[in-house]
This record gives structure tokens, C-alpha cells and sequence, in this order.
């Protein structure tokens, strides 16, 4: 588990390791309203991606409306969500 901080008093919790189970950012109550957010979760801008984003979301943790997905595509660009998808 890593600790990023992106203000003043608010830390996520980045759990982005190898095998880490859960949701890969977790972010604290003081945050919310800084990210706009309470989870995060990466994945590749992808069909593949989106459906696991999907399932783990609604089937494995049930956190619907709650995890922002967080996607890159295969030249590092970053985006919320899955734009063009």
C-alpha cells in the first residue's frame, strides 16, 4: 500500500501493487470533495477493460456509482472514465 497526498490534509491510498486486492485507490472522507470521487480504479482503454472495470465494480465489490475509473490507452495518455468506448 502507498500513500499519495494530493492536497492539503487528504491522502489516497494507492493500492496499485502486484496481486493487491480491491479497489487500487481508495480515497479518505476529508477528500471527497477535492476529488470529486471515493474510489478509483485503473484500467486500459479497452472493451476489455471496461468490462472488468464492470464486473468488479457491481459483482465482486459492490460499490456502483462510487469507483471512478481511470483509464490510459497505449500511448500513456490518462482519461476518466472510457471515452470513445
Amino acid at each position: 500500500m502507498l500513500q499519495e497526498s494530493v492536497g492539503p490534509n487528504v491522502v489516497l491510498t494507492l493500492n496499485t501493487a502486484p496481486n493487491t486486492p480491491g479497489v487500487d485507490v481508495e480515497v479518505p472522507e476529508n477528500g471527497v470533495h477535492v476529488t470529486g470521487f471515493e474510489y478509483a480504479e485503473i484500467k486500459p482503454l479497452s472493451r476489455t477493460g471496461r468490462s472488468r472495470f464492470n464486473n468488479q465494480v457491481l459483482n465482486i465489490w459492490d460499490l456502483e456509482g462510487r469507483v471512478q475509473a481511470i483509464t490510459y490507452d497505449k500511448n500513456g495518455n490518462i482519461y476518466y472514465g472510457f471515452p470513445g468506448l
